[in-house]
């Protein structure tokens, strides 16, 4: 059996890097397969978060979401994570990171909302494996 992956735009809109930092140019990227998704946000922040929800609204909703910029506070805002519903998040940071990632204040936002949380400075590397019809995310550590 042969899979593929096709890349579109979610929408045609020209943003004309008008969202101040380059973190907000992030490309961001929802993985459909069956009926499981997960989604890449990148780094983008909260301003743009907020553009995209205005623009694609329910279409954002994940089962996997990979936490934008690495747990940020300045990302992770709650439009955005109620506009994803994500079961799992993943913060993508390294073991006694400088920045802190992820932020305590993010953890608590998908804490509250009974997120499934893995992190690969603690979990090490995580391998995300579905049929289309079930998901499995599951870390090293």
């Amino acid at each position: 059996m042969r899979e593929s992956i096709t890349v579109s735009p979610a929408c045609r809109k020209n943003y004309s890097f008008r969202l101040n930092t380059i973190n907000n140019n992030s490309l961001v990227i929802k993985v459909k397969f069956g009926s499981k998704s997960i989604l890449f946000p990148g780094d983008i922040k909260a301003k743009a978060e907020k553009e995209l929800v205005a623009i694609t609204g329910d279409d954002l909703t994940s089962d996997v979401l990979i936490s934008p910029h690495h747990g940020s506070k300045t990302s992770n805002s709650e439009i955005f994570i109620d506009s994803v519903k994500p079961e799992t998040v993943i913060f993508s940071a390294g073991w006694r990171n400088s920045y802190r990632f992820p932020h305590p204040s993010v953890l608590k936002k998908y804490k509250e909302r009974e997120c499934r949380i893995l992190r690969t400075d603690t979990h090490g590397a995580i391998t995300i494996s579905t049929d289309g019809q079930s998901l499995e995310v599951l870390p090293t550590i």
